[in-house]
C-alpha cells in the first residue's frame, strides 16, 4: 500500500470516528426501569461517571431502590459514589445493602459510602450501620469481607 493511499484511510478515519461515536443524550427519565437495563447503565454512567450531576442523585436513588436488574443497581450505586453527595444517597445505600443478598450490588454501594464519607469528611449514622450490616451479614464473600477491612481502615479517621 503507497503511503498516499494510508494517509487518505487515516483521515478518513478520523473524520468517520467522531460521527459513529456521537454522544448520546440523556434525560433522568433515562433513569427509571421502565427504560430497560442497557439504557439504564448508560445514563447512570453519563449522570454519575461523565457529569457528577447533583440534580441526577434523586432519580439514581429511586433507580436504586426500584430497579430488579444487578447490573443497573451497581451502576446506580457507582454513580451516588462519583457524585459523592452525602445525606439521601448514604441512606439508599444502605437500605440496598440490608435488601440485598448480590455481592456485586454490596460491594459496589460500599464503595459509594466510602466516597462519600471520604469526600464530605462525614461518617453518617447510615454509613456506619451499613458497614456494620454488611460486616456481619455479607462477609462470606471473600471481596466484600475484604473492601469491608479496608473501608474499616480508612474509617478510623472518623471515630
Amino acid at each position: 500500500m503507497n503511503r498516499t493511499r494510508k494517509l487518505w484511510i487515516v483521515l478518513l478515519v478520523a473524520l468517520l470516528t467522531p460521527a459513529i461515536y456521537a454522544e448520546e443524550s440523556f434525560s433522568y427519565a433515562d433513569l427509571q426501569p421502565s427504560q430497560g437495563v442497557e439504557r439504564n447503565v448508560k445514563a447512570c454512567k453519563y449522570y454519575g461517571q461523565e457529569k457528577q450531576d447533583k440534580q441526577a442523585v434523586a432519580s439514581l436513588i429511586n433507580l436504586l431502590r426500584d430497579t430488579t436488574d444487578s447490573k443497573v443497581a451497581v451502576e446506580s450505586a457507582i454513580a451516588l459514589g462519583y457524585i459523592k453527595e452525602n445525606g439521601a444517597a448514604t441512606t439508599a445505600l444502605k437500605d440496598k445493602i440490608e435488601s440485598t443478598k448480590d455481592s456485586d450490588v454490596v460491594y459496589a454501594s460500599l464503595i459509594a459510602i466510602l466516597n462519600i464519607t471520604v469526600q464530605n469528611k462525614t461518617y453518617e449514622p447510615a454509613a456506619k450501620q451499613a458497614l456494620e450490616y454488611a460486616d456481619q451479614n455479607h462477609r462470606s464473600d471473600e471481596f466484600v469481607s475484604d473492601i469491608i477491612d479496608r473501608i474499616k481502615a480508612k474509617l478510623r479517621i472518623f471515630q
